[in-house]
């Protein structure tokens, strides 16, 4: 963009780009929120099970009921 004759950077664009930049970041902070408070989020599942021996995963039929959990390991 050329700022020569303006004299600002606030166009209506960039304004807008900064309002929806906010906007996605504040909805993905709460999403992220969301699922660690639900549990399906942890601090194992950050650093890619590296420190986990065996995961467990949540298993739902197609009516979002529990089916129960299943626990899978990974051999090395």
């Amino acid at each position: 963009m050329d700022y020569t004759e303006e004299g600002s950077f606030n166009h209506v664009q960039i304004i807008v780009f900064a309002v929806f930049t906010l906007f996605f970041a504040f909805t993905g902070l709460i999403w992220t929120i969301e699922l660690g408070f639900n549990g399906q989020y942890t601090l194992a599942s950050l650093f890619g099970g590296h420190f986990a021996k065996t995961k467990k995963i949540k298993i739902y039929d197609k009516h979002s009921k529990s089916l129960g959990k299943l626990a899978m390991s990974s051999h090395v």
